[in-house]
């Protein structure tokens, strides 16, 4: 999952979203394997935001693997190639997904 971030925080679409899903049922997640992504153009990568999901994220029933921010995205993605091309990024971005993998392989 993939967060965007707004004056450091939740955007409002997500949070009005999140807001109603959870009057149904606190636990929107249901134990989902899940991680937990954030991006922006400038040097903190929607820390902010990421570090408040990832705070609440056994509340509302997300079994949480990995998260990792990644700053100044037009430094680190080219949208021509569609492609990483910062390594230790893309290392980063890697062991976060195999951590995932790695998870539902033990469940089969």
């Amino acid at each position: 999952m993939s967060f965007a971030e707004h004056n450091g925080s939740h955007t409002t679409a997500y949070k009005n979203l999140f807001d109603w899903l959870s009057r149904i049922d606190i636990k929107i997640f249901q134990d989902k394997l899940v991680v937990y992504l954030s991006t922006s153009p400038g040097p903190d990568g929607a820390a902010g935001v990421l570090a408040s999901a990832v705070e609440s994220a056994s509340h509302f029933g997300a079994d949480l693997k990995a998260s990792l921010s990644i700053p100044s995205f037009h430094k680190v993605f080219d949208t021509g190639m569609n492609q990483v091309i910062n390594a230790d990024i893309e290392k980063k971005l890697r062991q976060a997904i195999s951590r995932l993998k790695d998870t539902d392989k033990l469940a089969a």
